[in-house]
């Protein structure tokens, strides 16, 4: 768990360096005053870092009268420290020879910072959201994981790969049938499918409304000055929206999707049990006249969970499918029933800290040029009831006689 707080710490670091502190500076330096200032130096400055690359940074040093009071500066701009590429800074020096004059930007509440450009934050800022955001996401998700790792370590283990040793005849005889387990159980497709729509949709709007926040305020304005770098961080956020495009495109789908004909299933007894006979009975309503084929399957599939160091996995398998119905356009599509078993050979639903037996019955119709129907729900499926044999009567033991 401690093994990913240097990573992020590192991008913390990094993140607050070149994201947060310029951009908090540039956000604040809005309401300071607009003065005149005379540029008193101007050059490019150069040096290597450890590895020989080079680096440059600006010198631009100003003078301004504020409040009857003279003042020197040297922030051009919020960017911290030196970087590579070295045209953007020689054209900041050649907009600022020694002795023109310009504008600055004065703090008033404290006259002696000012700055020039209060608005660039330059492809750094880029750079620093990938770096410090992937450092974050990293140490941030080996914390979790080690957290959740070292938790699950802590309760006793139960083996994966169960599901095909285990036999409903292995299973504890259940309790007497409850009246909630027995009573009949109505299955709808409303619920479901407004809320792929709605998260879809909400997906949607905070990632575009991210993406397209940081194109039109950040970006867009570099472009639009001619900046010629300006276009490193255009084609960085251009994937970010293609991306949004698609998640949009997505919207309309899960839309078409809500008009698809309803969906009712009745399970009677409302939690199967393994051996004994089930009704399920389903119906259609809408526009029933566009399904080419209605197909009801009982699926149980396999969850397990594994931990392997600090990565902790959720394995998914099928194990079994039982066929309900197969129907064609016609009466039995709309509205039917059938009467099906669960074999003695499968397993009921079972849960634990890394285990899981999940029965579910899918409802699936094929719509031509439209979205499919897709419908599932989670439904319980109890051991097979063992009928206890009866007890032997004990024989009257012969009275005894006197001696």
């Amino acid at each position: 768990m401690l093994f990913g707080l240097p990573f992020f710490l590192a991008g913390a670091f990094v993140f607050y360096m070149t994201v947060l502190a310029p951009w908090l500076s540039s956000q604040a330096a809005a309401s300071w005053v607009a003065t005149p200032c005379r540029i008193i130096h101007s050059e490019v400055t150069e040096s290597r870092d450890s590895d020989g690359d080079r680096t440059y940074g600006v010198d631009i040093r100003f003078r301004y009268r504020f409040a009857e009071k003279a003042y020197e500066s040297d922030r051009y701009w919020f960017i911290m420290g030196k970087s590579s590429g070295r045209e953007e800074k020689a054209a900041a020096v050649k907009r600022h020879p020694v002795g023109s004059e310009t504008t600055c930007f004065v703090d008033p509440k404290h006259p002696g910072e000012a700055v020039i450009d209060r608005e660039h934050l330059g492809w750094e800022l880029w750079l620093g959201i990938v770096l410090g955001g992937v450092f974050m996401l990293v140490g941030g998700g080996l914390m979790v994981g080690g957290g959740i790792a070292w938790r699950r370590r802590s309760r006793p283990r139960i083996d994966a790969g169960f599901a095909s040793d285990l036999r409903a005849s292995e299973q504890p005889a259940a309790a007497l049938p409850d009246r909630e387990a027995e009573e009949p159980k109505i299955l709808t497709s409303g619920g479901g499918r407004w809320g792929k729509l709605l998260g879809i949709l909400f997906f949607a709007v905070f990632w575009n409304g991210i993406t397209w926040t940081i194109l039109l305020l950040a970006i867009w304005p570099d472009v639009q000055k001619g900046d010629g770098f300006a276009w490193i961080p255009l084609l960085f956020i251009s994937l970010f929206v293609l991306i949004g495009a698609a998640v949009a495109l997505a919207v309309p789908y899960y839309l078409m999707a809500l008009l698809n004909p309803r969906v009712q299933v009745r399970v009677m007894p409302g939690s199967p049990v393994i051996g004994r006979p089930t009704r399920i009975a389903w119906s259609l309503t809408g526009r029933t006249d566009r399904v080419d084929l209605l197909t009801i399957q009982l699926v149980l599939r396999e969850k397990a969970t594994y931990t392997r160091g600090t990565n902790t996995t959720t394995d998914t398998k099928e194990v079994f499918r039982l066929d309900i119905a197969r129907c064609e356009p016609g009466p039995e599509l709309v509205e039917g029933d059938r009467d099906v078993t669960v074999p003695l050979t499968v397993p009921p639903s079972f849960k634990a800290d890394r285990n899981e037996l999940e029965w579910q019955i899918e409802v699936k119709g094929s719509i031509a040029w439209w979205p499919d129907i897709a419908d599932a729900w989670t439904v319980t499926v109890r051991p097979a009831t063992l009928e206890r044999p009866a007890t032997p009567e004990r024989p009257a033991m012969p009275e005894r006689s006197g001696p």
